[in-house]
């Protein structure tokens, strides 16, 4: 690879391309700050060779545009020093109209995270421990239907599956009781007559 695009700067694709070539050695490629939405483009038209994308298979780049699968293809990835690194994984074949066979790659873990809410602190710290213990139980309550309904992704979500080092909130174990009861609503999409009148006079001022 000559020319490849990493990503924006600072985003996670960018971070973890950025590790990989630094894993394997690789400093006389051309790194540039590209998203995956330009790259593909790029790649279409032989101005790059390459571009990382970090994302969840299906990745709606791929799976939503037309690709030439007789031009085109996932790179596998078999470097020892990269398997070593991150968890080996597989993109099943058939996945994206363009790639028939099964791809070796690796996959990035991903965990949700949350500040550490202290449910006797104060207004803000409880209400927003409360935030939290109600989403932990509508991800438990609701795994069924995420996962038959949802991105195919939540079918690999593993609850049990802590990072080393981490601890699980206590406002996260406080949603998981027996007796515990969400408390939340959908938010209502009705404007507040003083937000309508905000936007009617944006609306004057923005006339073309």
């Amino acid at each position: 690879m000559k020319r490849g695009a990493l990503h924006k700067a600072n985003s996670g694709t960018s971070l973890t391309s950025t590790l990989m070539l630094d894993i394997l050695g690789v400093d006389d490629a051309q790194r540039l700050p590209l998203n995956p939405d330009e790259a593909l483009p790029l790649l279409e038209q032989g101005q790059i060779d390459a571009f990382f994308y970090v994302a969840g298979a299906p990745a709606s780049l791929f799976a939503n545009n037309q690709i030439d699968g007789s031009r085109f293809h996932l790179v596998p990835i078999k470097d020892a020093p990269l398997l070593a690194t991150y968890t080996p994984a597989k993109i099943a074949a058939g996945t994206y109209t363009f790639q028939q066979q099964e791809v070796s790659i690796v996959a990035v873990k991903a965990v949700l995270m949350t500040f550490d809410y202290q449910a006797r602190g104060n207004a803000y710290q409880q209400e927003s421990c409360k935030t939290v213990s109600d989403f932990a139980r509508l991800i438990l309550d609701g795994r069924d239907r995420l996962q038959a309904s949802g991105h195919p992704k939540w079918k690999q979500v593993d609850l049990t599956a802590l990072p080393p080092g981490w601890e699980v909130s206590a406002c996260v174990k406080a949603g998981l009781a027996q007796d515990y009861k969400p408390n939340c609503t959908v938010a209502s999409a009705q404007t507040s007559p003083a937000n309508n009148e905000y936007l009617d006079l944006l609306r004057q001022h923005l006339k073309p």
